[in-house]
């Protein structure tokens, strides 16, 4: 491990990755925080997949649970790609990163498993969208008096 991160540490790109200004770093992670409210995906999993107030108070602490646990590769991915001099997009390291290394099949399944999870936050996010269309305009429009709708 010591040969590993010995050379890396002294790459001039270590000096440089944790400077990151407070100002942007606090405007960052609150434009992060914001889509867990506004989103309708998020709207979902929070208000519509709740039904039961246990539920809704096991939610409170495991779904930022969740969120914080499924982010904490995040930085170890972006630091590794940044100190070996991942080739690319930075957006994209996590499939670049065993591209440049010559694992063409690890860069296969880690896009699989990209497409997988866009394809599937798609699928809820149409699903949230339809539940959030009839709740506030179809079915009022429905349940309203005739007299009102001419």
């Amino acid at each position: 491990m010591e040969r590993m991160i010995d050379p890396l540490s002294k790459s001039p790109a270590y000096e440089t990755l944790i400077d990151v200004e407070p100002t942007l770093w606090f405007s960052l992670t609150l434009i992060s925080f914001l889509p867990i409210l506004f989103l309708p995906r998020q709207f979902h999993v929070m208000v519509v997949e709740n039904s039961q107030e246990n539920h809704l108070k096991k939610a409170m602490w495991l779904f930022p649970l969740y969120l914080l646990l499924i982010n904490l590769f995040v930085p170890a991915i972006a630091w590794g790609g940044l100190l070996l001099n991942t080739p690319g997009l930075k957006d994209a390291f996590i499939i670049t990163i065993p591209y440049s290394r010559g694992l063409d099949v690890l860069s296969l399944f880690v896009f699989i498993g990209g497409t997988s999870a866009a394809t599937a936050m798609i699928l809820v996010e149409s699903v949230a969208v339809g539940t959030m269309l009839l709740n506030d305009l179809e079915m009022p429009y429905i349940l309203s008096p005739r007299k009102n709708r001419q």
